[in-house]
């Protein structure tokens, strides 16, 4: 099997801010534009794009690692069609029906398990629960078996008193 090339396809000093949550990791270059730039094809490409080859340490990394194309009018990245990933060479193989500015990316990972900012057994910032919390109180109503005062809830509205007594 022969070396894939990488033919009119100038390295790109800088490209495009990639996806929030992924990385640029394309090996040899910040991008690669592929020439003519617009070009389409009837029949899709195979495209060999080169990758970071540290990613080959972490099986997640790869699971994610696809290459993607800059889309000028939508101004964001778009993922390519993915066949495979050659390990030994360090090269993601793609499909595309044209050529513009390609690179690959891959999930942003953490580095390790962030630190717990807050004691989880802690209760002694937790204040004591009020289950009538948010419920009117009432005032002046007094027990019996008769309302003989009106009594007003602290949003002013009079209840009771003598209109509403039953007859």
């Amino acid at each position: 099997m022969r070396k894939p090339v990488l033919r009119d396809s100038p390295c790109l000093g800088s490209t495009y801010e990639v996806l929030e949550g992924r990385q640029n990791v394309t090996g040899g270059a910040s991008a690669y534009r592929f020439l003519p730039a617009g070009a389409e094809f009837a029949v899709p490409l195979e495209i060999f794009l080169p990758y970071d080859e540290a990613l080959n340490e972490s099986e997640a990394a790869l699971e994610s690692l696809y290459s993607y194309f800059y889309d000028e009018d939508a101004h964001r990245w778009e993922p390519l069609e993915r066949i495979g990933i050659d390990t030994e060479r360090h090269l993601v193989h793609s499909r595309s029906t044209h050529f513009t500015d390609m690179i690959n990316t891959t999930l942003t990972l953490p580095e390790g398990p962030s630190p717990v900012e807050f004691d989880l057994n802690s209760i002694k910032d937790l204040e004591a629960a009020r289950p009538d919390e948010g419920i009117p109180s009432l005032e002046g109503l007094e027990g019996g078996w008769v309302v003989l005062h009106p009594f007003r809830f602290r949003s002013g509205c009079l209840l009771g008193g003598e209109k509403s007594r039953p007859d």
